[in-house]
């Protein structure tokens, strides 16, 4: 006996009501994020009043001798050099928009979808700023830092490209820009040569960027425990010396070393680094069981603080028998600045009788790598950052 068929198009289609997002976490930095000099991200929130530009000062310490005894000190007085970095805030905006008609067919709750989507969309936006930042140049005096390189995805994760480095125009945060060329970035790091680490020798930085990173391979310049002593060691040694921060209720100074997925693996598969991490907690127990600096799946390591910040990118194809190249920014104090003119805010829009609602979010702020330079001069030293180049399988 014949049966009825019907064609799959008079099927009926159901929308679940439970609506699935990607995944999105929080920045990673937030935690490093506050108000005071002490944090790695100090926050500026003067321009909340009005205003599109912050001037954010630094005095070097003084280091002279002074006088003993009954010597005179007037006439032998020392001068405090005030040094300046500018962050300039502007607005960044995005939206998306939906009909009554499309609410109309589903049985999920459009605006509580646009409205998150568009929270991640910050989120994101958050976190790719301030890796942006940390991956930034800048060849001569005050102004804007310039881009590394335009972060695109790929099978392995996060990477920056040549297509997409050196002198590339691309759209990076709704603006067209030309990224830092191999001339800037030569600049920057004969300037800031006591602030970078180029594999597993000192000698290895240079006056040339890609010659540099051209050294490392995949069997001496691996992250390991000995590049980050490299690095602290920088930080602590270098002029002006890197100040690290201290954590309430915990005596300890610390750095925060920020590293890619790719480059964090080989950090916890280090025996020195674990057996380090085993005996900080072992032995500073009462300070950190509870304090969420250290209860995210960091590393501890001889006062640095490793944290993996999956999206921060390889740069690839750029050392030794093209092996791709991680970088990792060991940050202490004020590292980045964050000028503030409004927080965070979502805004809804509604249009054409009712019929059409958009959902938008938009920030009024800015995030910048902070270069200290002597007045008049065309060397600007990175103040709290010490960026460590290694090599990846």
């Amino acid at each position: 006996m014949a049966e009825t068929a019907l064609s799959s198009a008079h099927n009926v289609q159901q929308w679940s009501a439970k609506v699935f997002y990607e995944f999105q976490r929080e920045s990673g930095f937030s935690q490093y994020l506050g108000e005071g000099p002490n944090n790695i991200i100090v926050s500026k929130r003067e321009l909340v009043g009005g205003g599109q530009t912050i001037n954010i000062p630094f005095f070097p310490d003084l280091q002279g001798d002074g006088v003993a005894g009954n010597a005179v000190l007037e006439g032998n007085e020392e001068g405090a050099e005030a040094k300046n970095e500018q962050v300039t805030v502007d607005f960044l905006r995005h939206a998306t928009k939906f009909t009554k008609r499309t609410q109309s067919f589903v049985n999920f709750d459009v605006y509580a979808a646009s409205k998150q989507l568009v929270k991640n969309w910050g989120k994101n936006k958050v976190r790719s700023r301030i890796i942006d930042q940390l991956l930034s140049v800048r060849a001569t005096g005050t102004g804007a830092n310039l881009y590394y390189g335009r972060v695109t995805e790929s099978a392995t994760g996060p990477e920056i490209t040549a297509a997409n480095s050196a002198g590339a125009v691309v759209v990076i945060d709704g603006v067209t820009v030309t990224t830092a060329s191999e001339a800037n970035k030569d600049t920057w790091m004969t300037n800031n040569a006591g602030r970078i680490v180029v594999g597993a020798l000192a000698s290895n930085v240079g006056t040339d960027h890609s010659t540099a990173l051209a050294t490392l391979d995949t069997t001496d310049d691996t992250p390991r425990a000995s590049i980050l002593d490299l690095a602290r060691s920088k930080a602590k040694l270098g002029s002006p010396r890197m100040h690290p921060f201290m954590v309430d209720g915990d005596q300890n100074e610390w750095y925060v070393y920020f590293c890619g997925t790719r480059e964090f693996r080989y950090y916890e598969q280090d025996p020195t680094i674990l057996q380090a991490d085993r005996e900080s907690r072992a032995r500073d127990a009462g300070a950190l069981k509870n304090n969420p600096l250290f209860t995210g799946g960091e590393l501890l390591y001889r006062g640095v603080i490793i944290k993996e910040i999956p999206e921060i990118p390889v740069i690839d194809a750029v050392g030794s028998g093209s092996a791709d190249v991680a970088v990792g920014f060991l940050c202490g104090r004020s590292a980045i600045a964050w000028g503030l003119g409004q927080d965070m805010q979502t805004i809804e829009d509604t249009s054409d009788y009712n019929f059409r609602r958009g959902l938008g979010i938009e920030m009024l702020d800015a995030y910048k790598k902070i270069f200290y330079a002597d007045a008049g001069a065309t060397a600007p030293i990175q103040h709290g950052v010490v960026t460590v180049y290694t090599a990846v399988a």
